[in-house]
């Protein structure tokens, strides 16, 4: 039987976040980053990461349908 991956989104997606955490995700089979969100450059963060949405406010993001899990950094 094939696991399906969990689509997460992350709330604060600069900092720690875009240098370990994101980089540590990218080959993960058990999830999926489906979007990012940061006050200040989540379009950046999501460009770099191949993520493909992104947004500058959390209820947007936690409105997001396709997002079923939260990582808070």
């Amino acid at each position: 039987m094939k696991q399906r991956s969990i689509r997460l989104g992350i709330i604060g997606a600069g900092g720690i976040a875009s240098r370990r955490v994101l980089p540590a995700l990218a080959g993960s089979r058990l999830c999926r980053v489906v979007a990012v969100m940061d006050p200040l450059g989540a379009a950046a963060v999501a460009a770099r990461f191949g993520v493909p949405r992104w947004y500058e406010r959390e209820e947007e993001l936690l409105a997001d349908p396709e997002v079923e899990a939260v990582y808070i950094a």
